[in-house]
């Protein structure tokens, strides 16, 4: 980078860089990061489950049953998305264990007439996340995205990018 017409090296977070700037933007590990998220984005196999499907997937895998419909959090969650009607959800109560004790209980939301997903923590036991997200990540790979998607850039795609 010129400055005044002579060169600067900046260092940033450790990394010496030609240009720089103290936010980072242009240091080695920072571009090292995008190259990664980039192949990650680029390598994304693109291949979508129906909710039916992932409300199976969810049943077998963490052995759970949907809430009944007349639970209080169910309602809340239906009073939420009510201009979707007809209104087909299913809200899980997923138990994220940490050793032999649970850390964390999930809810997740999958609406399968419009393919809405979405979570929210409750009761976090321990001050790290990693398995919630682990669980996360789970239950969003699985759903996937597809070609439609990536080309809309919506809601279900950046979900799966924001996870890798």
């Amino acid at each position: 980078m010129a400055l005044f017409g002579k060169k600067v090296k900046v260092t940033v977070h450790g990394y010496t860089s030609k240009g720089g700037g103290a936010d980072g933007r242009y240091s080695k590990q920072a571009k090292r990061n995008r190259i990664t998220e980039r192949r990650k984005i680029r390598d994304l196999k693109l291949e979508p489950k129906t909710s039916e499907e992932l409300c199976e997937y969810i049943e077998k895998t963490y052995s759970v049953k949907p809430l009944p419909a007349d639970d209080e959090i169910v309602k809340e969650a239906a009073a939420k998305l009510s201009d979707w009607e007809p209104l087909a959800l299913n809200v899980y109560n997923v138990v994220v264990m940490q050793g032999n004790a649970p850390a964390a209980w999930l809810e997740v939301y999958v609406e399968k007439n419009h393919d809405y997903l979405a979570f929210r923590t409750v009761d976090l036991e321990c001050d790290d996340e990693y398995s919630v997200k682990r669980v996360i990540a789970d239950i969003v790979n699985y759903f996937g995205a597809g070609k439609a998607d990536k080309k809309a850039k919506n809601e279900r795609y950046n979900l799966l990018v924001s996870v890798q």
